[in-house]
């Protein structure tokens, strides 16, 4: 008897699909599990140095089929809730996970504009790594103003 062509072995959709699945949904939570467990640490850091009323968030703010798009701000004091929050930098996450791009994000639209990319956990940890290093990166300034503001 001859076999019937949507019953081929050969051809299983459902592997097929599975393992594609997998690639796209594994890679991009590998890559938010990094970028939100750093963002933990670097609040940590911030905590210790400044203070509990200084908060740093990561904000899902755009996400589309291929992609979502992050904003990491600081609250320079998490008590005001009149208090502008400063975003830092905005990260966008492929669907497929790493590279990691940072950039800005445009309103109105969402249009993130890159100007780098993060290409593993390493990468991710070296970028951080750098921001709380220069004492000119948005970062060190943001948190500057916040404690100069508690002073004043």
């Amino acid at each position: 008897m001859e076999e019937s062509f949507f019953e081929n072995p050969i051809m299983n959709f459902d592997d097929i699909l599975r393992q594609s699945l997998a690639a796209v949904n594994d890679g991009y939570m590998s890559a938010l599990n990094d970028l939100s467990g750093t963002v933990d640490k670097v609040r940590e850091a911030v905590i210790q140095n400044a203070d509990d009323k200084v908060g740093l968030e990561l904000q899902k703010v755009a996400s589309d089929l291929k992609s979502s798009t992050f904003r990491f701000f600081l609250d320079p004091n998490v008590a005001d809730i009149n208090q502008e929050l400063i975003t830092i930098t905005c990260f966008q996450i492929p669907s497929s996970g790493y590279p990691i791009k940072c950039g800005t994000l445009h309103k109105p639209g969402n249009h993130f504009t890159a100007t780098g990319e993060i290409e593993d956990r390493e990468g991710l940890l070296r970028y951080f790594s750098d921001l709380l290093q220069q004492p000119e990166s948005r970062l060190v300034q943001a948190i500057g103003f916040a404690l100069r503001q508690r002073s004043n």
